[in-house]
């Protein structure tokens, strides 16, 4: 598992903005949706993903990606006005 999660977490930092779905993470790294989820709540967990701002939406992204979701945020609100 220690190794799958140093994949996934690498992935992240890859790909800096990337947000998934536990659907769409599931089938980008060929996992079942339970396995997904427990590597998901480690990231979680260890304060490297953040919890979904949407819950729409669900998507998970990077903690260090957090200025990238402010201004989502604030776009989306500026949008609404």
């Amino acid at each position: 598992m220690n190794e799958l999660v140093g994949r996934i977490r690498s992935e992240f930092l890859e790909m800096p903005g990337l947000r998934l779905t536990v659907l769409q993470a599931s089938r980008l790294w060929g996992l079942d949706e339970q396995s997904c989820r427990q590597v998901i709540e480690i990231l979680v967990g260890s304060s490297f993903l953040l919890k979904p701002i949407f819950e729409a939406n669900h998507r998970w992204a990077m903690a260090q990606g957090e200025i990238c979701l402010k201004r989502e945020l604030s776009r989306r609100s500026s949008s609404h006005s």
